[in-house]
């Protein structure tokens, strides 16, 4: 037999399925010149980085390293971000792209989301647009 302690917590239980939380993922319809946000800014108006931005944005005097698979330095979106890279791959697989190159967009995409600059026609700026990237492939 439950006791008292332990009605409440069986009484939901028992209950049927309720929702007990939405959330509308549709992108909203915005330009592809938005100054800041870019066609798929809703992820950075849903987590605020937006309200951020009004407070705080990135510099130049501020270098941010990734550690992943390389980045593309020709990526549109981060023209003007990115320094010489560097690669710390002591026996590298057969699929892995040449030099600091990325080898499977990964990296980019890190790199993309923290400093992207928002290249025209249609580019995202990063969470912490303004700063340098330091790509660093191992």
């Amino acid at each position: 037999m439950p006791s008292a302690s332990s009605a409440p917590a069986a009484s939901v239980a028992a209950a049927p399925p309720v929702v007990r939380f939405a959330d509308d993922t549709q992108p909203e319809q915005r330009a592809a010149t938005d100054p800041l946000r870019g066609p798929d800014g809703w992820a950075w108006q849903k987590a605020g980085v937006d309200l951020a931005w009004g407070l705080a944005r990135g510099s130049a005097g501020i270098i941010v390293a990734t550690i992943d698979t390389g980045v593309d330095s020709q990526h549109p979106d981060l023209a003007g971000a990115l320094l010489p890279g560097a690669t710390f791959l002591s026996s590298p697989a057969a699929v892995c792209a040449d030099g600091d190159a990325d080898d499977n967009a990964h990296g980019t995409h890190i790199a993309g989301i923290i400093g992207a600059t928002g290249a025209e026609p249609a580019g995202m700026r990063g969470v912490a647009f303004g700063v340098r990237i330091l790509p660093i492939k191992a």
